[in-house]
């Protein structure tokens, strides 16, 4: 999970995540400098249409191309407000193992990907 009792990395500051450019090698896993929410690597989730990342306190194998990271990863979405509108547009989560270059997405995922195994891919 990405949580924190450590009050530092629950702070978020101002900065833009150091995204990779466009010409950098496409990878499966990018790390960044500076994501704003501990985050020190990124990945892309196909279920959720987003990155989700983790930090130094996950174990991490450093392979960018086909990792494997522990233990799981827990997302939770927080409902996204349309302006004009008083409904949730997307709330859920996304729980998950990351072995072998695959996400592992467990039975508890609110998406449509929940129970399935999916090769992640470069982005």
């Amino acid at each position: 999970m990405l949580k924190s009792t450590n009050e530092k990395d629950l702070q978020l500051d101002d900065t833009e995540p150091s995204l990779p450019s466009d010409t950098e090698h496409l990878k499966v896993v990018h790390t960044v400098a500076n994501s704003g929410i501990g985050a020190k690597y990124l990945i892309f989730c196909p279920g959720c249409n987003c990155c989700h990342g983790w930090n130094d306190r996950w174990t991490f194998d450093g392979n960018l191309d086909c990792p494997t990271v522990s233990p799981s990863l827990l997302v939770t979405h927080l409902p996204n407000y349309a302006s004009s509108k008083s409904e949730p547009t997307y709330d859920g989560v996304c729980h998950s193992f990351i072995r072998n270059g695959n996400i592992e997405f467990l039975s508890d995922c609110t998406h449509k990907l929940a129970g399935q195994t999916v090769k992640l891919e470069p982005w």
